[in-house]
């Protein structure tokens, strides 16, 4: 059974619909990412899961209990909900110590100070913070204090773990070290987690199930490898990835897009319709291979540009109207080479009438 079960849940603000039905539902041991661009309903619905936000209509469950339901007239306060909470900010308490602060919501609910003091350790030592319990926030990394502010969460034993954009004030480097042992703490802990980003790269990485919102609906749900490589809608394709969009006329029952000097074949997507005179393909950067001989699937093309990216070159390449990055291990000496796009890499979606 799932231990976390969102129904048709809707959230207004005047005459903005903020949210609009949503629902998914989300399972122990396993991190499901709510992903989307700002404005999309993400972090409202993670706050209408913690009790945050109070929606106008849904259900949601939380380890077989009802914590709302808009038709009997039940919303329950997120102290009652059985979540534990990771906020953007960490918001930890700058005058309270490591250990304190983890401590304050035992001590919320009349937890006995033996008892509080036991599991503040165990939950410190777990997350390898035991011996920074007696410092101040001022005195930690940032990503020690990400780390406390996930202990404060963990430590009510929480039947759902719900963080907000954790990684969003840590460096590159850090944000990639994270999202390994927050994935394997919760994979360990057996702990269900709904985790907001607006980073692709983060939810593609850590979570085991991606629900993708645009203007407060659902578009996709899926595993990972399922939303990046079979994206149902336009918006999901070119939301993930790094992509080249190309636009143009459309034939041959939506197989076909075409521009000034250049024709390609490629795959029908969408719901579009397939007599559309004109449409959009996505082609996933790393999908475009560069030849210096014609072939199957290949187009000339004029090089306008290598760029030094560090761990590849990025090529920047031209045909009429026609637009191309692909990537590469060395800088292109020739003006003009054969780019190879495979059909089925070539989502095609024809415009709605």
């Amino acid at each position: 059974m799932a231990d976390l079960i969102v129904r048709d849940v809707h959230q207004t603000l005047g005459t903005v619909h903020i949210l609009k039905g949503a629902s998914f539902t989300a399972e122990r041991g396993r991190i499901t990412a709510l992903l989307g661009a700002s404005g999309s309903g993400k972090t409202t619905l993670l706050r209408a899961v913690a009790g945050l936000e109070q929606p106008q209509g849904g259900r949601i469950e939380i380890a077989g209990q009802a914590v709302l339901d808009s038709a009997a007239g039940l919303a329950l306060p997120p102290e009652r909900r059985g979540i534990g909470l990771v906020f953007q900010s960490y918001a930890l308490w700058p005058h309270k110590t490591v250990a304190d602060n983890v401590a304050y919501g035992l001590k919320l609910r009349n937890v006995p100070a033996a008892e509080s003091k036991q599991r503040v350790a165990e939950t410190l030592d777990r997350l390898g913070l035991g011996h920074l319990g007696g410092r101040f926030p001022y005195q930690l990394s940032g990503g020690q204090q990400q780390r406390v502010a996930i202990c404060r969460a963990l430590v009510y034993r929480p039947k759902v773990l719900l963080m907000d954009e954790p990684l969003s004030n840590l460096d590159a480097k850090l944000r990639e070290e994270a999202r390994y042992w927050i994935r394997k703490l919760i994979l360990d802990l057996e702990i269900c987690c709904v985790i907001v980003t607006h980073d692709q790269g983060e939810a593609l990485a850590m979570s085991d199930n991606v629900i993708l919102l645009q203007n407060g609906a659902i578009v996709q749900e899926g595993p990972p490898q399922q939303i990046y490589g079979s994206p149902a809608t336009l918006y999901a394709a070119e939301f993930l990835g790094t992509n080249n969009v190309l636009r143009g006329a459309v034939s041959d029952g939506g197989t076909m897009i075409a521009g000034e000097g250049w024709t390609l074949r490629g795959t029908k997507q969408g719901a579009g319709p397939a007599s559309s005179s004109n449409g959009t393909a996505i082609i996933r950067v790393e999908r475009v291979a560069v030849a210096d001989a014609p072939g199957p699937d290949r187009l000339p093309m004029q090089v306008e540009a290598s760029v030094f990216l560090g761990d590849r070159w990025e090529y920047r390449l031209a045909r009429g109207n026609l637009r191309l990055v692909a990537h590469g291990p060395a800088p292109l000496e020739q003006s003009e080479v054969w780019c190879e796009v495979p059909s089925r890499h070539v989502w095609i979606f024809p415009q709605a009438a």
